[in-house]
């Protein structure tokens, strides 16, 4: 099974809170292949000695899209961090894209983001949610009537 992660990493409370939903999907599953963005690289000859890059922004960008477009259409399912309104676009992306593909989509919310306003059309798309023991629960109209969706 290969397992698509998705979710913001940018700020230090996301970060904190994907690591957890990253620790909690391998003790659940152990034998699946996980496909972590923020743990790959851009490979090739793109870095000088220094560190620094041969690659402009926009380019180093495009190799990112496309790395991450290929894990999302290579995957059986995606697991994603999802963090309302104030999440990043990235995420919302991905679970629509997934979505598009008829890829199952699960969705973690830390107890954190739940006072959030969020996306009709991100919660609706998900199939199973994470609790915070990381069980896969099935989407119900009682899961979905606590958040505040718009």
């Amino acid at each position: 099974m290969k397992i698509y992660i998705a979710g913001s990493f940018t700020a230090e409370r996301e970060r904190k809170s994907l690591e957890h939903m990253i620790a909690i999907v391998r003790e659940k599953y152990p034998t699946a292949e996980l496909y972590i963005p923020m743990e790959h690289k851009v490979e090739g000859d793109y870095q000088k000695e220094d560190g620094t890059w041969y690659l402009s922004n926009p380019a180093w960008a495009q190799c990112v899209f496309f790395m991450d477009i290929e894990g999302i259409q290579d995957c059986d399912e995606i697991i994603a961090m999802y963090t309302g309104h104030f999440g990043t676009t990235g995420t919302s992306w991905e679970i629509g894209y997934a979505y598009g593909l008829g890829i199952p989509v699960t969705l973690y919310i830390p107890e954190w983001a739940k006072e959030e306003n969020a996306s009709l059309m991100v919660l609706n798309s998900a199939y199973a949610y994470l609790d915070e023991d990381g069980n896969k629960q099935e989407v119900n109209k009682n899961w979905l009537e606590q958040f505040n969706q718009k």
